[in-house]
């Protein structure tokens, strides 16, 4: 219980990651893709990827971006400093910087720096859906910064600096006071509670010498979903560009167009968070070793599953693929496939936390699985019609976790 007059907790969110949707071309300075791209792809477009950093108030849509090239990485305590100083938003220094594992061991020492601030540095659990939720609403949000424009040819240097002109404007916009004409009236006092709040003064914090280490979480973004988003699109009966203005929050859909999108894919929407979650369930491919342990986080609630994979008590299986079944806790089951032979899925026992293993299952229902992953592949609406499907033929196996043969 808290004390009468004594201020609240303040948290934030501090993630990093590779720019999803933002590039830098030599010609044109920085671009947005439509669709997120592969960065192999991307680079024989002569694009160069972009690093972004990353502060969000918890539990609300007020968030602070800045970017760097991917080879000039900016220290974390730098990126903290600068965002606490002069970011109105953020109201100064928190009480507690949540990030995720892979950024605090990246920078082992931001542990004792922000200590040394007053700050509690705490690692998301991995149900935590909220942080990850923030990073997905910033890359979103991202691609819609560009309004700048240098005469001729910008350099690398040129450009990123326009683009984080161009984000700092946003956040000015964002920690307007005033109504904002949202439908949630608690968001918006929450809002404005927040933004009552005193600045809290910056602290120096020494960042001479430091850097923290890259690795494939930077992109985790990469891949695992069996159609592209322009089929998506199509299937919702709208087009890509305005499924992305949708989900960036930057136009609206009609009340058809938006629920038939949310029941083709799974989604619930965090009006605090201004993102959408996917539900599921789904039949997933598995391609990128971070992606793959992402999205298992999200529909298995931070792996409160027993996830197996399911081979055929007698007979031959897939020479193709292997199947393995995400069968959270309290919700129908999800399929994730992998190739066999690739290198990711020898590594899946490590990338689904609580794997449990291989398991043999009757024929029939192996083969059952086999068929529904191929069916629910073929477009975005025959996925999760095949998954409820798949899960109603099988409801007491999966409400008890039990997948043994007949």
């Amino acid at each position: 219980m808290s004390i009468p007059g004594e201020q609240p907790k303040r948290e934030q969110y501090f993630y990093v990651s590779t720019a999803k949707f933002l590039f830098h071309h030599p010609e044109h300075g920085t671009v947005a893709v439509r669709d997120s791209i592969r960065l192999e792809d991307a680079e024989q477009q002569a694009l160069s990827p972009l690093t972004i950093y990353g502060l969000t108030v918890a539990g609300l849509p007020i968030r602070w971006l800045t970017f760097s090239a991917i080879n000039e990485r900016i220290p974390f305590c730098e990126v903290l400093q600068t965002a606490w100083k002069n970011a109105e938003g953020l109201r100064g220094l928190p009480d507690i910087l949540r990030v995720n594992r892979h950024l605090a061991q990246a920078d082992p020492a931001l542990v004792a720096d922000m200590a040394r601030v007053g700050i509690q540095l705490e690692i998301a659990d991995a149900k935590d859906k909220s942080l990850p939720a923030s990073l997905r609403s910033a890359q979103d949000a991202a691609r819609w910064l560009l309004r700048r424009h240098y005469p001729g040819t910008p350099s690398l240097i040129e450009a990123i600096d326009a683009l984080c002109r161009d984000a700092r404007e946003d956040h000015e916009h964002s920690s307007r006071r005033g109504p904002r004409g949202l439908s949630n009236r608690d968001l918006e006092d929450r809002i404005e509670q927040w933004l009552s709040l005193p600045m809290c003064p910056s602290a120096s914090i020494p960042v001479e010498g430091r850097d923290w280490k890259a690795g494939p979480w930077l992109s985790s973004w990469e891949a695992c979903w069996p159609n592209p988003p322009k089929e998506i699109a199509a299937a919702a009966g709208t087009t890509l560009r305005q499924l992305q203005w949708f989900i960036s929050e930057q136009t609206t859909l009609d009340r058809s167009t938006r629920f038939g999108l949310e029941g083709l894919l799974g989604i619930q929407y965090d009006e605090e968070q201004g993102s959408y979650t996917p539900a599921g369930p789904y039949v997933l491919i598995a391609r990128k070793p971070q992606a793959l342990n992402d999205i298992y986080q999200e529909i298995s609630g931070g792996g409160d599953a027993c996830p197996c994979e399911i081979v055929p008590v007698q007979g031959p299986a897939d020479p193709s693929w292997r199947y393995v079944l995400i069968n959270a806790y309290g919700s129908p089951p999800s399929i994730v496939i992998a190739p066999r032979g690739a290198r990711i899925t020898d590594r899946i026992p490590d990338l689904i936390l609580n794997y449990e293993g291989v398991r043999s299952v009757s024929l029939p229902l192996y083969r059952d699985v086999v068929s529904t992953c191929a069916r629910a592949c073929q477009t975005p609406a025959a996925n999760m019609r095949e998954m409820k499907d798949f899960a109603r033929r099988y409801e007491k196996r999966w409400a008890d976790c039990v997948w043994l043969p007949d």
